[in-house]
């Protein structure tokens, strides 16, 4: 079910920002985010390489998923499929910051086998560091929520950007030539605390037509590093 209600930005960032609480709410549309055309999406694919161990395949995508505040978002999506795991309908959708590495992919080589079934990791979520001051994390996000706040402006949460980069995964998923690795594009269940958990939304509110089954957790945490934002 797509996201119909519009996210009210929590009492902790209006905190943040210098605010009380008798003031008005303000709110940012996810929905209408996602939805916005992205002239600059684009997608290339570098090929299905094999593992380190014999049979094991690797499919590498990047892409860029949207202009945000001026600057595209790039993003590598890799696909795993050990040999003792077969083309499978559904496919376990792990996003991770940084990229790939000898770790990572282990990671999610590992991670195939153990849940029987393919595994896409999607790298570079948020793109960053980011602004002036070259922020990162937490206080990457807080400040895009402070700068939100102050313009009015509803592409500056930075949680935005970063769902719509999961959503244009499954875009380039769907599209790749990964046949080897699903029977068909269908399922993705994304996993990371730090997407939907941050926003207080499961993933599966912004899925373009898969069932998801999103595990989440975490959220922004405003400390003191966010007072006098």
């Amino acid at each position: 079910m797509f996201l119909r209600n519009r996210l009210m930005i929590v009492r902790g960032v209006l905190l943040c920002a210098g605010l009380s609480f008798g003031a008005t709410p303000l709110w940012a549309d996810l929905d209408e985010y996602i939805r916005k055309p992205e002239p600059a999406f684009a997608w290339k694919q570098n090929g299905k390489t094999p593992d380190h161990s014999a049979g094991d395949q690797i499919y590498d995508l990047h892409f860029v998923s949207q202009t945000w505040q001026g600057q595209n978002w790039q993003h590598q999506l890799q696909v795993y499929r050990p040999q003792s795991v077969a083309p499978a309908a559904m496919m376990f959708l792990w996003v991770t910051g940084g990229s790939a590495t000898a770790g990572q992919i282990a990671f999610g080589m590992e991670l195939a086998r153990k849940s029987k079934a393919p595994v896409a990791v999607l790298y570079h979520i948020p793109n960053q560091p980011l602004l002036e001051d070259q922020l990162v994390e937490d206080d990457l996000i807080a400040e895009t929520f402070v700068r939100y706040l102050k313009t009015k402006d509803e592409n500056w949460p930075l949680l935005f950007p970063m769902v719509k980069s999961v959503v244009k995964a499954m875009s380039c998923r769907r599209s790749a030539k990964t046949n080897g690795a699903s029977r068909r594009a269908s399922s993705l269940s994304p996993e990371h605390p730090s997407v939907a958990g941050r926003l207080g939304l499961p993933l599966r509110s912004i899925s373009e037509s898969a069932p998801l089954l999103p595990w989440s957790s975490t959220r922004l945490t405003c400390g003191r590093k966010c007072h006098g934002s």
